[in-house]
């Protein structure tokens, strides 16, 4: 049985915390060193780092990786751009201890086992997108899952990272109906991420049998108009 955890999602463009709609036109929401302050003093599980602006012809936000590792009283994993060991090492050298990878191994195939020989496969979290193509079957898209995840074990991942890109930002609840096919296929932990919208929806994950939930616009907006307003639960509270 896999340690539950509840991980905020930070998503950075450029030197900014921003929040997306499925991926597309984000939205500054603040300061990143700033929510880091806040997320210590509520003693998140750990918190992941994702930089969308790398996918827009940016590069690794190393400046910026230095002060949230600084910052950071929790356990960090970085993702976004990473293509070669060097990265990796430049990364884990400023004080991260995981890093999320997933086009990376499109463009490298020997990276995985690189991470993992160096760093030990806890180091690896192998990354995962649900299929944008919102008419596909639930069977279809397990079985998709289904293969990646056990391609993500075969090549040493520590943890998959599964990210439903159709549900970004979008506060409409997990996809608990998948979640349920694909736990139970894994022997490594699985985090899922996109759409989480409750306490309740959360604690489902994890009744789904999830090891980890990421969310990132619940633990960020606030009511109808979705102020700004970060949050975190009570520790402990949704894992009763």
């Amino acid at each position: 049985m896999f340690e539950k955890r509840t991980i905020p999602i930070l998503t950075i463009h450029g030197n900014d915390l921003v929040k997306t709609i499925k991926f597309k036109n984000p939205r500054y929401v603040g300061d990143p060193l700033n929510v880091v302050r806040i997320f210590n003093n509520k003693e998140v599980d750990e918190l992941i780092i994702l930089d969308i602006s790398i996918s827009m012809g940016g590069e690794i936000n190393y400046a910026l990786l230095a002060q949230l590792a600084e910052e950071c009283n929790m356990p960090l994993t970085y993702g976004g751009g990473i293509r070669d060991i060097h990265q990796v090492d430049k990364i884990f050298e400023l004080g991260f201890e995981k890093v999320l990878v997933r086009r990376g191994f499109e463009v490298n195939r020997d990276l995985a086992s690189q991470i993992t020989s160096k760093y030990g496969r806890q180091s690896l979290i192998w990354g995962i997108d649900l299929p944008r193509e919102n008419r596909k079957t639930e069977e279809v898209i397990a079985n998709h899952l289904t293969f990646e995840i056990r391609k993500a074990i075969e090549l040493g991942a520590g943890e998959v990272f599964i990210n439903d890109q159709n549900r970004d930002g979008t506060l409409s609840g997990a996809r608990h109906e998948i979640i349920r096919i694909v736990s139970v296929i894994s022997d490594i932990p699985i985090i899922w991420a996109g759409g989480f919208n409750s306490l309740d929806d959360i604690k489902n994950g994890f009744l789904d049998g999830l090891s980890a939930v990421g969310v990132g616009a619940f633990f960020c907006y606030y009511g109808k108009f979705n102020s700004v307003l970060i949050t975190y639960p009570i520790k402990n509270e949704i894992r009763k």
